[in-house]
């Protein structure tokens, strides 16, 4: 008896040692420092803040997601690639924001459906407790045991019961999902048509990040039910909900400040409308790319051309190049269309990747097109080159092609007066008499080493 009694107490001072330590750990989270500064002070009156720092890079990051996923390509800046828009290019930055918006509805909508989880699993959840409940006490009384521990079981069931209870007191939680992603679904499409009707320009950064966290807040959980009180408190009063008496979710934004060197849509580069149209930037991007002559620059260092900005008969050659390294069977119209930008994606992706560089994207001085960078740029693929090349001689006993034979593994080298350059012109020359290759270049170089002219020349030497 001494026992049973023992053990008892030993069990009810468990309980409570159990029950008082949840009870404070409670108290000090509703009471702790950050909870009193913010009561105190609110956001704080000071504009700078400890996590700045953290917090730009985080930003930038983002940023950097949109763009990959918006398509657009890093811009050459005269300096370094950076993936962000120059600032008054509003196409591109209105491009960038309606992929934010986007993204913002993809985790907005995983939001909303942890949201009617968590409503439909409460009656599961209490109905549950309810029955262990009764399960445990119909246990403990065939077992003999009454009184306090009985008292203290349900105490402890209805402590759990009244948990979830208040868990799910939330508005958000009450109220039906239909309603909550009704009024959410609404705010969005509204936002949405608010930026079409008002023709909203956003043309820089700050534009930008004020545009998605305003679209951001109507799915935070203060917004909703803000939201839906105010329809609620309208509604009762027959009053037509308007931007003037609930959210006014409205973008506010300004255009980026220009420089004395700029026009509206950009600098006077920027190849956008009207006689500020440069005619390399149409040449190399379109009639309707917002790029500048910085970015026809960068490109033409990516396609293994003179940065020099003309779009002249070695660039077009250079563009076709590319287009036929990637597709040797491509049309010639195909392959001399402008550059969009997954072209400049997939160049500044090969250039630097393989090259490691950080600023200075750009292929190196040795190759005249991309093609060659991507069939001649190991000693494995140049002694390939060389094997082929010397068996075709071999086979064919061209006088020409025999004279430039190899003997060592050929050099790297743009020089036409190389061996490399004078071997690629006489397999070229030959191969084009027997009929099996036809090509021509804008540029008026023999010496261009292609993917189909790679074929050929292992075709014939076999």
């Amino acid at each position: 008896m001494t026992t049973s009694r023992s053990l008892r107490k030993r069990g009810h001072r468990s309980f409570l040692r159990v029950f008082s330590s949840a009870f404070v750990g409670l108290l000090l989270a509703s009471c702790g420092p950050g909870n009193q500064n913010f009561l105190a002070n609110g956001p704080g009156a000071q504009l700078e803040a400890n996590d700045i720092a953290a917090t730009q890079i985080r930003s930038e990051d983002y940023f950097k997601y949109l763009c990959k996923q918006s398509g657009i390509l890093p811009s050459y800046n005269g300096k370094s690639y950076s993936c962000l828009p120059h600032p008054g290019d509003s196409r591109h930055w209105m491009l960038l924001t309606q992929q934010g918006l986007n993204d913002i509805d993809r985790r907005c909508d995983s939001y909303l459906q942890w949201l009617d989880h968590k409503k439909r699993s409460k009656a599961p959840i209490l109905s549950q407790i309810g029955a262990i409940d009764t399960a445990t006490t119909a246990i403990l009384g065939a077992t003999g045991v009454s009184g306090a521990p009985l008292t203290i079981v349900a105490a402890g069931f209805g402590l759990l019961r009244n948990s979830v209870e208040n868990y799910h007191s939330r508005l958000l939680l009450e109220i039906e999902s239909s309603t909550i992603n009704s009024v959410v679904l609404n705010e969005q499409h509204r936002f949405r048509e608010k930026l079409r009707t008002d023709n909203v320009v956003v043309d820089n950064k700050p534009a930008a990040e004020h545009v998605l966290r305003s679209y951001l807040r109507i799915c935070l959980p203060f917004s909703i039910e803000t939201s839906i009180n105010n329809f609620s408190t309208l509604g009762s009063k027959g009053l037509q909900v308007t931007d003037r008496n609930s959210i006014n979710w409205s973008p506010v934004v300004g255009s980026a400040p220009r420089q004395a060197n700029e026009t509206a849509q950009g600098n006077t580069n920027s190849g956008v409308g009207g006689a500020q149209t440069n005619q390399n930037v149409v040449a190399m991007f379109g009639s309707d790319s917002a790029r500048s002559i910085d970015d026809v620059k960068a490109a033409q260092r990516m396609l293994c051309v003179d940065d020099d900005g003309d779009v002249g008969p070695t660039t077009k050659t250079a563009i076709v190049l590319y287009r036929k390294s990637r597709n040797a069977n491509v049309s010639n119209e195909s392959a001399s269309a402008p550059l969009d930008s997954k072209d400049l994606n997939y160049l500044f992706q090969t250039i630097h990747q393989e090259t490691k560089t950080s600023n200075n994207v750009s292929c190196p001085d040795e190759y005249l097109n991309i093609g060659e960078w991507k069939s001649l740029r190991t000693q494995t693929q140049l002694t390939e080159f060389k094997d082929n090349y010397n068996a075709l001689a071999d086979r064919t006993q061209d006088p020409q092609l025999l004279e430039r034979k190899f003997n060592d593994v050929p050099a790297l080298s743009s020089d036409p007066g190389s061996p490399l350059r004078r071997a690629i012109t006489a397999a070229r020359e030959y191969l084009t008499e027997e009929g099996k290759l036809n090509e021509s270049f804008e540029d008026g170089r023999k010496d261009h080493y292609t993917p189909k002219l790679k074929t050929e020349i292992f075709k014939a030497a076999q």
